[in-house]
């Protein structure tokens, strides 16, 4: 069976439904919802989402979304690779960004203690804790 076509506003409602991610929002853009109860306009932008041909589009929006924002890094890398390897100017940030783009950053030392230093440090305040109840009581100076 074929794909059924949209309507203009089943398509305004897929478009403001992938550029907001809210249904209902979506509904009371796309159809005359003005005198429509909250609830209503929920049920109806949900039966609407459960289309074949609302929810392909929808997923056919964020396919393409999807890949010119991997178009986008691939091109920066590009561009930020053949700055670091000509411009001696800028050879220096090109590259920094470049690490920070393809993760070869190495972690700083504050992220590493952070990292390392929670559960040890949980470690020694339930040992402090635990030793605190162990302690004999302190002597007097009277002796007792």
């Amino acid at each position: 069976m074929p794909a059924k076509h949209l309507t203009p506003k089943q398509e305004r409602f897929a478009l403001e439904y992938f550029k907001t991610g809210n249904a209902s929002e979506a509904y009371r853009i796309a159809y005359d919802a003005e005198n429509m109860a909250a609830d209503t306009i929920r049920s109806k932008a949900c039966l609407l989402l459960q289309q074949d041909n609302i929810g392909a589009m929808v997923e056919r929006l964020r396919a393409r979304s999807e890949t010119r924002a991997m178009m986008t890094k691939e091109q920066a890398i590009a561009r930020l690779a053949e700055i670091a390897m000509q411009d001696k100017k800028d050879r220096v940030a090109a590259v920094k960004e470049l690490s920070k783009i393809m993760g070869w950053e190495a972690p700083t030392r504050q992220q590493i203690e952070h990292a390392l230093a929670s559960p040890f440090e949980k470690f020694m305040d339930a040992a402090t804790e635990a030793s605190q109840g162990d302690e004999p009581p302190a002597e007097t100076v009277d002796g007792s």
